[in-house]
């Protein structure tokens, strides 16, 4: 199986596959890539969660630390590794 990413201080596998994320971290994920480059509050709404909600951002941060999503200016982007879980077409 291929790694899709791994860790950048020790080279352990982060994620192979899909089947490597919890189904509310992958469907997070793919609600990003359905309203693009969302700000957080925008992707708390959609996805049902309070945007000041510990959960919401504990499932942010895993899936930035394994580098589907990035962070930057208040809004929330998939990388390349991210649009591919996620079942996005690059635009």
């Amino acid at each position: 199986m291929t790694t899709l990413t791994t860790c950048p201080h020790c080279s352990r596998p982060l994620v192979q596959s899909a089947d490597d994320l919890q189904p509310k971290a992958l469907a997070l994920l793919r609600q990003i890539g359905e309203l693009g480059n969302p700000d957080k509050h925008t992707l708390a709404a959609a996805a049902g969660a309070s945007p000041e909600g510990g959960a919401f951002d504990r499932r942010l941060t895993g899936l930035k630390r394994r580098a589907l999503i990035e962070r930057n200016n208040g809004r929330v982007s998939l990388t390349e590794v991210g649009r591919i879980l996620a079942g996005v077409a690059r635009h």
